[in-house]
């Protein structure tokens, strides 16, 4: 699997919607001959909204990712467990030298595993992004189809995401791990 470089964070604020709450009672069909919804009087302006952008907009609302993060100078092992069913859909992370320190910077593979609830049995590395550290950060991203169920990156209650890096530099990290709860 490569790296794919795209912009999360504004995916995911493209994705935030307001809630559905402040809709009106149904409205008159619109001129394309189908059903809307009135939604309130806005700097004198009446928006309608049909059923199908209701249904978008709760469908984006779901899939806003929740994000867990992790930092430090040792190696990176982090464990991410969820208590709901979820699929994972990036992870990101940068390396810098502390301090002001600044040198020849070695890179290492960053590896992404599963701890499975179901057992051992089931643990398997299902990522991994290679040569990593101070000036390569990391991001992978789940794109397109793949983010639907079903798919390989669909993981059940309670599993776990590992997350693995061995920082020969004494680097500062953070890392960010996106997973959008089902």
């Amino acid at each position: 699997m490569s790296s794919s470089p795209k912009d999360v964070e504004s995916i995911a604020s493209a994705a935030r919607v307001s809630s559905p709450s402040l809709a009106a009672p149904p409205a008159a069909p619109s001129a394309a001959g189908g059903a809307g919804l009135l939604l309130p009087d806005v700097g004198g302006i009446v928006h309608a909204q049909s059923q199908q952008e209701i249904a978008d907009q709760q469908v984006r609302r779901r899939s806003v990712p929740r994000i867990v993060r992790a930092s430090g100078v040792e190696n990176i092992d982090e464990v991410f467990i969820f208590p709901d069913a979820f699929h994972f859909v990036f992870l990101r992370g940068h390396f810098a030298w502390q301090h002001g320190e600044s040198g020849s910077a070695s890179f290492n593979d960053v590896a992404m595993s599963l701890e499975a609830v179901a057992g051992d049995e089931y643990n398997t590395e299902i990522l991994k992004v290679e040569e990593r550290g101070i000036g390569r950060d990391l991001f992978f991203v789940v794109e397109g189809e793949q983010v639907a169920s079903p798919s390989g990156w669909f993981l059940s209650a309670g599993d776990g995401l590992r997350v693995a890096w061995t920082n020969t530099d004494s680097a500062l990290w953070g890392i960010e791990l996106g997973v959008v709860e089902v």
